[in-house]
């Protein structure tokens, strides 16, 4: 189901933590975040610049993905369900195996650098 501007999760989040990465690695070119949109969406994190294909249920959204890593082609999917305390969590999994799960809170002001 392709998500409306009042979804709980269409908008810009700051990913916060993932378990794979640290922070200084997740900011390395620039904030990292998600962005979701009624059916598109992207994202940076790392050095992954990507695109999402975004599908809404309730408080969750589901994404497959298509970017670049370093200029290598990648592909993946994931999830972000939104928390009771207003965070989301979820997991980005890319296709060749590696996966991590992540925080993420709605993006401020601040966020921008």
């Amino acid at each position: 189901m392709n998500g409306g501007p009042n979804w709980p999760l269409v908008g810009k989040w700051r990913i916060l933590s993932t378990e794979m990465w640290d922070r200084e690695a997740l900011d390395s070119c620039g904030p990292a975040y998600f962005l979701f949109g009624e059916r598109e969406g992207e994202a940076r994190l790392i050095v992954m610049e990507l695109s999402l294909d975004c599908g809404f249920s309730n408080t969750m959204v589901h994404f497959d993905f298509h970017g670049s890593d370093e200029g290598m082609e990648i592909s993946g999917d994931g999830f972000a369900e939104l928390r009771e305390d207003g965070l989301i969590e979820g997991e980005i999994s890319l296709r060749d195996g590696d996966e991590s799960m992540y925080v993420a809170r709605r993006w401020r002001a601040e966020d921008e650098r």
